[in-house]
């Protein structure tokens, strides 16, 4: 898979301190890391403006050329209400996931991330399509829905964004990542994080492989066209 370039400029881009006299390799960069406070300002105002847009009517077709919309959107919001309880969890047990609560945040060495090019399929307000958002490759062996669910994702994507760039900079590539947006980084996951997200599940009850049936079986109820597990 390969590095797009693009990409590679933006997060390049995003490093205001580079680690003095170190050659650091292309595929990685450096960038502070996030202040929580920040992430969660960012987060809750994109949360709300993807509220909005995931009921406009350029990302609804998506929706309907696949099923019941609005039933769509309720499995979607369960899944997303879901992960929060289970990242709440996460935070109550080990604090802070991924950004710091220090004022003056240090440096981080990430790397750049394999991407694929997302079609353009938001399209902003005086026919101006935004540009093409960056946007991880799914796991190969995930069972994938039809193309038109990540279609109706990448469209509240783009939207959300469109809300809150200037006509300027609506030209340019513009991940929808907060971190990005920010210009800073998120410490990826260790052992400890993955041990209490595991931890999680079991004291809320989750169980990962029921929880995908249901998830799967909500969109198939929905209209949607899925191979659920039995």
């Amino acid at each position: 898979m390969r590095i797009n370039k693009a990409t590679s400029e933006t997060v390049q881009a995003a490093s205001e301190v580079q680690l003095e006299g170190q050659q650091l390799p292309p595929q990685f960069t450096t960038a502070p890391q996030c202040r929580c406070k920040d992430i969660d300002t960012c987060t809750e105002e994109m949360l709300s403006k993807m509220a909005h847009c995931k009921n406009s009517p350029q990302c609804e077709k998506f929706l309907t050329t696949v099923g019941d919309a609005n039933k769509i959107r309720t499995c979607l919001d369960k899944e997303h209400s879901d992960m929060k309880i289970l990242e709440d969890c996460v935070k109550a047990k080990i604090g802070p996931l991924g950004c710091t609560n220090d004022e003056v945040p240090g440096n981080l060495t990430i790397p750049l991330i394999p991407v694929i090019d997302a079609p353009e399929v938001f399209e902003a307000e005086g026919g101006e399509a935004m540009p093409e958002v960056p946007m991880a490759a799914p796991p190969s062996d995930q069972p994938q829905g039809p193309p038109e669910l990540t279609q109706f994702l990448m469209c509240v994507d783009q939207c959300s964004m469109a809300e809150v760039m200037n006509t300027q900079s609506r030209r340019k590539r513009s991940p929808v990542n907060c971190a990005f947006k920010l210009r800073c980084a998120l410490a990826p996951p260790d052992q400890k994080v993955q041990e209490a997200f595991f931890q999680c599940e079991k004291d809320l009850g989750i169980e990962p492989l029921q929880k995908f049936k249901d998830s799967c079986q909500c969109l198939k109820d929905a209209g949607v066209d899925m191979q659920c597990p039995n």
